[in-house]
Order: C-alpha cells, then structure tokens, then sequence
C-alpha cells in the first residue's frame, strides 16, 4: 500500500505544480484567476512591478510592486482572445498551459 501511496502523492505534486501561483509569470504566459462566473483565463499583456498602471475602458488603477506586481491580462474565452482586459495583482494569477 505505501507503493500507492507514492504515486498518489507524486501525482498530487505534479499537480499543484501545474497550479503554482504565477509570481515568476511574464508577458505573453497563460493565466487563470477566480472571478465572479467562476475561473476566467488569459494572456499577460504587461507587468508593472513599480508603479501604478491604468485598468483600459474601467477608472481603476491597481499599484504594482516587486513583491506583489500589477498585471494586465487580455481574456480568453472558448481558447479565443476577448477584446476585454483586465488587471490583477500577480498574487491572484495561476500559471496554466497554453490556451
């Protein structure tokens, strides 16, 4: 049972690997986030890591630091790019496979 038991927990690891947080991610990585209609998915576009960056078509700007960085991301839906982008702190973002 302890040989299962290994590959249970191998798999779960390659798992979460797979759902690390993106705090290394960079423009043109694919990302997922919560959001109000359940996971929302997309490109990163840019990285702020100093400063403040503006949210296009919203009055939001979200600060970004080294620690915590702003992102803005363009949506994807059904594996399509959205003409909708949107900003986040990279603590939000998941990485994920290519959309």
């Amino acid at each position: 049972m302890e040989k299962n038991s290994s590959l249970f927990q191998g798999i779960f690891t390659m798992y979460d690997a797979a759902l690390v947080k993106a705090t290394k991610a960079g423009v043109g990585d694919s990302v997922s986030w919560s959001s109000s209609g359940g996971t929302a998915k997309g490109k990163i576009l840019r990285v702020v890591r100093r400063g403040k960056v503006n949210v296009p078509g919203s009055s939001f700007t979200i600060t970004g630091t080294p620690e915590d960085p702003a992102v803005l991301i363009r949506v994807y839906r059904d594996g399509k790019p959205t003409d909708t982008v949107v900003g986040h702190k990279m603590s939000t973002l998941r990485l994920i496979g290519s959309l």
